[in-house]
């Protein structure tokens, strides 16, 4: 056999157990960097192929934050308010007042949870994180100053109205603070409108069906 060929086969042998010995000791010497990269490249491979939302990872004195806090919560308002349009239309003929007043409470207590997933909110310059804020104020003093006194007339009326068949619609207008209460309703609406578009709300079928509601108005009145 040739010695020359021998004399390499053991070179390359000898060179390789050098090599495997030498990625051994670095693994051994730096365990918790290594498990972390894998961790964390498994981690953004499930978010791309499983859809999986994960905010940070916290290991061996490392923390990564993995998680668009802006993008999140923008995606978590929209797919929500999508679905709420009195919260940008009203329809004094057919909202039951007092439903609409259940869904806005719903609609404040969902935005007071989405803060919450700002970590660090006295440090925080996010658009949506001040949106959100001003969200909840117009929410708040809209309800602080409306909701009570419409239960408790809406509850009397609806008592005094029973024996006789009134429409929804009609019935509302009997509350005494009704101009007052649609001027602010007016209000809400357009200020929510103007978030919406932070938020990437569509309101197209809302609009075209305000349109056309409002045409019809116009026609019954000439």
């Amino acid at each position: 056999m040739d010695l020359d060929y021998l004399e390499d086969k053991c070179t390359f042998l000898r060179i390789f157990i050098l090599n495997v010995n030498w990625l051994e000791h670095l693994i051994e010497s730096y365990t918790s960097l290594f498990i972390l990269t894998v961790v964390v490249a498994f981690i953004i491979w499930a978010m791309f192929t499983l859809s999986i939302s994960v905010k940070g990872v916290s290991f061996a004195g490392f923390e990564i934050t993995l998680k668009d806090t802006d993008k999140a919560v923008k995606n978590n308002i929209k797919n929500y308010l999508n679905t709420k349009r009195s919260l940008f239309y009203i329809k004094t003929e057919y909202d039951n007042f007092c439903e609409v007043f259940d869904s806005y409470h719903g609609i404040y207590d969902f935005l007071r949870n989405q803060l919450l997933e700002f970590e660090d909110k006295k440090k925080t310059s996010s658009m949506y994180y001040s949106e959100i804020q001003t969200m909840l104020k117009e929410l708040n003093r809209f309800l602080t100053v409306h909701q009570s006194d419409y239960r408790r007339w809406f509850a009397f009326y609806e008592k005094k109205k029973e024996d006789s068949f009134v429409s929804l619609g009609e019935l509302q207008k009997e509350y005494p603070q009704f101009d007052i209460l649609m001027h602010d309703f007016q209000i809400l609406n357009e200020a929510m409108r103007k978030h919406a578009e932070s938020f990437d709300i569509d309101m197209l079928d809302w609009e075209y069906e305000k349109i056309t509601n409002d045409c019809e108005g116009n026609e019954n009145t000439e």
